[in-house]
């Protein structure tokens, strides 16, 4: 069943794509506000910016997954602005006359953008750097063979978020996040009269965090952190157990929902033990805990999906002259439990569990002052399109 979604959400929490630097993927995802790095640092507390300025120019042809391929991220970080965004598109037409004619098209923009006013405005206007988070995909497909066999379909996804932190004391801040967006799923088609389905959802989230660390620049740090509330970003709603369109019903139709019907709990710890002054090994574990509550629209059951995964990460950072070598491993395990119901009976249930092994690999060299060049890979070393890179200039 296909259909439309709107989704309006509040959010505190972590979003993904632009947040993380090549160094923090190199080292591990999982150690992300664990171990110091202010690239990642800065889109958790913008409060941190203008403590480091530097200009980049990243290139990653997979991101994550092959159908979002041949990212740009560009990076400019100031004393009092700081600026971060990915950019795609994608165009493809096809006309075979008497055959059919056939267009798809993609645009996604993922940016994050920052302002700090707090000198410049009275505090209840400027408490926090002033901060806006953009998270926005179209996807449109378009087959015409004759008006009576044809089909349209189009996706609109956009999140609006924002954060704040507070201090609440040298090593602690409270972090939390807001945001608003649109979902929107639109199908047309004959079949073998003309079908339109269009329909709507509007979501409310939040997250809420605690986040402590002991340095934010060295080699000798403890961290942790526990971080609760509802899903944060596009990618993360896409990722939920079940869509949240299960609980719209068919053809024309709206909902609204708290917090997309989903519950999340982070938490993660991790330790460093420095050898030399040039380099540490980190040791960690991070605990990633999901409920989504949810039904399916028209037929009166119920469904419930949980996602457990603990992970123990271990990263390993030395520079040696001018060449800081990184690598990270983590050992994965993760448990799905899916239950479908409704008011007389179980109807499905199922539990699957994982265990998983991956490792990320990365470099740095400081060719001459200022300029560094980061590289990084986690799929395949000896292929050449799954190494990203990055050029950074640090005045």
């Amino acid at each position: 069943m296909k259909k439309l979604v709107i989704a309006i959400i509040i959010l505190v929490s972590v979003s993904y794509g632009i947040e993380y630097s090549l160094r923090m993927r190199a080292l591990g995802t999982d150690f992300a506000y664990l171990i110091p790095d202010y690239e990642t640092d800065l889109h958790l507390n913008p409060n941190l910016i203008g403590e480091k300025r530097l200009k980049s120019i990243e290139y990653n042809r997979y991101l994550n997954t092959p159908l979002m391929n041949k990212w740009l991220t560009l990076r400019w970080f100031g004393k009092k602005s700081a600026w971060s965004g990915q950019y795609w598109g994608y165009f493809a037409e096809s006309d075979r006359p008497g055959d059919y004619y056939r267009r798809d098209y993609d645009l996604s923009i993922n940016d994050n953008w920052m302002l700090d006013l707090r000198d410049k405005l009275p505090k209840f206007l400027a408490s926090d750097v002033w901060n806006i988070r953009n998270d926005f995909s179209y996807t449109y497909y378009y087959r015409y063979v004759s008006e009576a066999d044809f089909e349209k379909k189009w996706t609109l996804k956009y999140i609006l978020n924002s954060n704040s932190s507070i201090k609440l004391g040298s090593n602690v801040f409270l972090i939390t996040r807001i945001a608003g967006g649109v979902y929107r799923n639109y199908w047309h088609y004959f079949d073998p009269t003309p079908v339109v389905y269009d329909s709507w959802v509007v979501l409310f989230s939040s997250r809420l965090g605690i986040y402590y660390r002991t340095d934010y620049d060295s080699n000798k740090f403890t961290s942790w952190y526990i971080d609760v509330g509802g899903p944060l970003s596009t990618s993360t709603i896409d990722r939920l157990p079940y869509s949240i369109f299960s609980n719209v019903s068919s053809y024309n139709d709206k909902e609204f929902s708290f917090y997309g019907r989903t519950f999340i709990v982070q938490c993660g710890w991790g330790k460093s033990f420095p050898v030399t002054d040039n380099g540490f090994i980190c040791l960690g574990i991070r605990e990633h805990s999901l409920m989504q509550r949810t039904e399916v629209a028209d037929v009166d059951q119920y469904l419930r999906g949980i996602n457990n995964e603990l992970s123990l990460p271990i990263a390993v950072e030395y520079t040696i002259n001018c060449v800081a070598i990184r690598f990270g491993t983590n050992l994965k395990y993760r448990v799905e439990s899916r239950r479908q119901w409704d008011d007389f009976s179980t109807l499905a249930h199922s539990t699957v569990h994982g265990l998983r092994l991956a490792y990320s690999f990365g470099l740095s060299w400081y060719p001459i002052e200022k300029v560094t060049i980061d590289l990084y890979n986690s799929v395949s070393l000896e292929d050449l399109d799954y190494w990203a890179i990055c050029l950074k200039y640090q005045p």
